[in-house]
């Protein structure tokens, strides 16, 4: 019922607006370009020869396949191990992110905590995955914490998924907590 309502609205209006202008009909036209597909519970899996890259969960996705992109909220983020596929190498957590689904470069924004099967934790509000490098980056603070208790903050960093080998742009501190220290 509502969608044989939306193509009379549409109907109706194209009949009224062919005897305006042309300008305002392809308006209309570019105005279709809303999303394509609009998922609740959402994931979509990255492969390459057969073996699983990545997993990207969301409550809710928006899909623009005229745009390669998909924009999300609530995103979780499983990256795999090369080796061994069932193994999740790292974790992340979003608020919201999007996936270009040409390139499968990724970005997750808002309390971005990225952790690593090695105990490695990032903190930050906004990173990028870029797929070709498999390498996180980002222009923001960023908080990393070590699997030995250190901490190191900065701004701007690119990381590997274990969050070893990584620079950070401007290293801002550094702090060493001793394991059994009650405040961790």
């Amino acid at each position: 019922m509502k969608k044989i309502l939306t193509i009379m609205i549409i109907g109706i209006s194209v009949i009224f607006l062919s005897c305006g202008k042309e300008e305002k009909i392809s308006s209309i036209e570019n105005s279709k370009k809303g999303p394509q597909l609009v998922i609740n519970k959402f994931s979509i899996i990255s492969t390459n020869a057969g073996k699983t890259e990545w997993i990207f969960y969301a409550r809710k996705a928006v899909v623009y396949e005229d745009k390669n992109s998909v924009e999300a909220d609530e995103i979780i983020i499983d990256f795999f191990h090369d080796k061994q596929e069932k193994e999740v190498s790292s974790h992340l957590i979003a608020k919201k992110g999007n996936v270009n689904t040409r390139t499968n470069n990724m970005e997750a924004e808002g309390n971005v905590v990225l952790s690593s099967e090695n105990g490695n934790r990032l903190f930050t509000e906004k990173v990028r995955w870029i797929s070709s490098t498999q390498k996180f980056f980002t222009e923001e603070e960023v908080r990393v914490e070590k699997k030995d208790s250190s901490v190191i903050s900065g701004v701007g960093m690119e990381a590997d998924l274990n969050l070893d080998n990584r620079s950070e742009e401007r290293r801002v501190g550094k702090e060493c907590r001793s394991r059994w220290s009650p405040y961790h």
